[in-house]
């Protein structure tokens, strides 16, 4: 009887690792799916992202002969130093 129940449960064991793989083979099938499907968007963004970042990189430079952009560019975070000045706040009467 103990044998019988041995091999029961080997056997559960067995189709729930059966079952457990099924399982992660559709979801890496279904995952390998969606990247196939996003590979051309993002080759699609790669010159768009090219662009920014001269347009970047010629914003920074200008900052260098103009500082008055210079707020500008610390509100986008795209360049360190003292952070831009808030308008003040006018008093209530």
């Amino acid at each position: 009887m103990k044998q019988n129940q041995l091999t029961a449960a080997l056997v559960v064991l067995l189709l729930l690792c059966t079952l457990g793989t099924v399982w992660l083979t559709y979801s890496y099938n279904i995952s390998l799916h969606k990247l196939h499907q996003l590979e051309p968007k993002v080759a699609s963004l790669t010159p768009a992202r090219s662009l920014i970042q001269s347009v970047i990189n010629d914003t920074l430079e200008y900052s260098k002969r103009n500082p008055a952009i210079d707020p500008l560019l610390q509100s986008l975070k795209l360049k360190e130093g003292a952070p831009a000045m808030p308008a003040p706040k006018s008093a209530a009467r």
